[in-house]
């Protein structure tokens, strides 16, 4: 069977090369979010309950009705926004699925996307996937610091999102108002 060009260069990120590592060696993975930590009562016990009641079939595309509602009111009480639940909440598989999503939705292929360096692996593995031009700033240690005029050489005439991801992985780096604003500027 043919593989898709597409797929072609794509590689393994360094966190699952070491979880491998890892697992030869015998080590305690502290990376990539392996929890080896038993799963929460509340959580077993609602989920055992659900299908115990035939709730366990697929939701809407948008994910169910009621966890939407209640992210609504929890950003209306805890973060003072209100969002629409019908069209302004949608529930993914976790942040890569709303990241893939996103730059389906809105991208089209040729499209430029712009990464910070260091970045995850997964936001330009699906990216190139998605047919998306790559496009690089680097944030530099130890501060990995955004600097506008860095960020306004890096962005090219494709330029049509940069993606911003904080906490950062792989580095850590929370970004500051002054540099968010920043990027709002450029």
């Amino acid at each position: 069977m043919r593989v898709a060009n597409r797929l072609q260069g794509l590689a393994q990120s360094e966190i699952r090369r070491m979880t491998r590592e890892c697992e030869r060696v015998g080590g305690i993975n502290l990376g990539q979010g392996i929890c080896d930590l038993p799963t929460p009562p509340l959580v077993r016990d609602g989920a055992i309950a659900a299908i115990r009641e035939n709730r366990s079939t697929y939701s809407f595309a948008e994910g169910a009705r009621e966890l939407r509602d209640a992210i609504a009111r929890k950003l209306a009480r805890d973060n003072g926004l209100q969002a629409d639940p019908a069209k302004e909440i949608c529930i993914t598989v976790g942040a890569s699925g709303a990241y893939t999503a996103a730059i389906h939705a809105l991208l089209d292929p040729g499209d430029g996307i712009l990464l910070f360096e260091p970045y995850y692996g997964y936001h330009l593995n699906a990216a190139v996937v998605s047919g998306l031009t790559a496009e690089f700033a680097t944030l530099r240690p130890p501060e990995f610091t955004l600097r506008e005029d860095a960020l306004e050489a890096a962005i090219t005439s494709r330029t049509r999102a940069v993606v911003v991801c904080t906490p950062s992985n792989p580095s850590g780096k929370m970004f500051r108002p002054e540099e968010l604003e920043a990027l709002a500027r450029v």
